[in-house]
């Protein structure tokens, strides 16, 4: 009964549309790294790194929805 449940012309038009929809998952997935990674519009002196203190770190919270923040010490050799 197995025969019945993969008859061939199914599973071969569902072998047939395969490469189609692995083409179309490869697209959808290069367009997706290529798009740009802010969506929020503001101007491009927001892409520049910011360098914090102490004295601008909690302005820098208030006017920045979303940071990536690297801590380190500037002492140290591999940081």
């Amino acid at each position: 009964s197995s025969s019945r449940l993969c008859s061939p012309s199914p599973c071969r038009g569902a072998m047939a549309r395969l490469p189609r929809v692995a083409f179309i998952l490869a697209l959808c997935l290069v367009l997706v790294a290529l798009a740009p990674a802010r969506a929020d519009g503001d101007d491009a002196a927001e892409d520049a790194v910011l360098t914090l203190t102490t004295a601008n770190f909690d302005d820098a919270l208030t006017r920045h929805s979303r940071m990536l923040v690297e801590f380190y010490a500037p002492w140290c050799g591999h940081c």
